[in-house]
């Protein structure tokens, strides 16, 4: 009976030890096959990663395909032009001290003041006497020449004051075209229009132009008159409005004549002239 009960007891202690041994076994199965299972849904998804990005794979390798040319001729641009960039660095470089000189000039007029600042000068204008330059309202020239309409508001001419009362006068036209012989006259006057004291009326005027010329003469209670016109020495038929030249003047008054000298050629003039009485 001992032995039979100490077999039992034995036989009850190993099935124990089996069927422990069979649970852990189907736990370690169940946990391969769910580790199984993971492994199994990753590489599906990856799968599907794969084709879904298999057409972008595709047009990458397209594109870069399609601009290899690109590439390979950027790149020829790059290495043909290398000489010419640095050709131009060259240039820059070599002109540097060509570039500080002008700022340097550009300073030096500056600070003669050659080149005004054009601060509050508004409609002035820039004049200059050779050395420095000024901002003005108005400016003096030996001559101007316009092309096309003038529009003036107004002109201010000068006038010449002459006191000479006898003989011949020489009216320079190039320094005035209006001669006041203010003194009374004692006889009458013969006038020789010139340009000036070294230059010919006739080289001041190209062909087919003309010039004007007011001479105020004064008188006395004997009146005198302009008996006879010059240009440039030649003694000139003027043509007189009327018809006919003066005879005399007007006494105690001041006679104006008015000249229009019209150059036709050379040395060949027409003279237009008229007289009005201021007594």
């Amino acid at each position: 009976m001992t032995n039979y009960s100490r077999n039992l007891s034995g036989q009850v202690s190993t099935k124990k030890v089996e069927l422990k041994v069979q649970k852990e076994t189907n736990t370690l199965n169940n946990r391969i096959d769910t580790v199984i299972s993971d492994i199994n849904t990753v590489l599906v998804s990856l799968n599907e990663s794969l084709v879904t990005n298999t057409t972008d794979i595709g047009n990458l390798q397209t594109v870069l395909n399609t601009n290899t040319l690109d590439l390979s001729t950027l790149a020829t641009y790059i290495s043909t032009n290398t000489s010419d960039i640095g050709t131009i660095t060259t240039a820059v470089g070599t002109n540097t001290s060509d570039i500080s000189t002008i700022n340097s000039n550009i300073s030096t007029l500056q600070g003669n003041e050659v080149i005004p600042s054009h601060t509050d000068n508004s409609g002035k204008l820039l004049t200059s006497n050779g050395t420095v330059s000024s901002w003005t309202d108005s400016f003096t020239v030996s001559e101007v020449t316009i092309s096309g309409t003038t529009r003036l508001k107004e002109v201010i001419e000068t006038v010449e004051m002459n006191t000479d009362t006898t003989g011949n006068e020489n009216i320079s036209l190039m320094d005035s075209s209006i001669i006041y012989l203010s003194s009374v006259q004692t006889g009458n006057r013969t006038l020789n229009f010139i340009g000036d004291g070294s230059t010919d009326l006739n080289d001041v005027l190209s062909d087919n132009e003309s010039i004007s010329c007011t001479v105020l003469l004064t008188n006395g209670a004997t009146p005198y008159y302009i008996e006879s016109i010059s240009i440039d020495g030649t003694l000139i038929t003027s043509k007189w409005q009327g018809g006919s030249a003066p005879t005399a003047g007007t006494a105690s008054g001041i006679d104006l004549y008015s000249f229009s000298i019209i150059k036709i050629a050379d040395a060949t003039f027409v003279v237009l002239a008229s007289i009005s009485d201021f007594s």
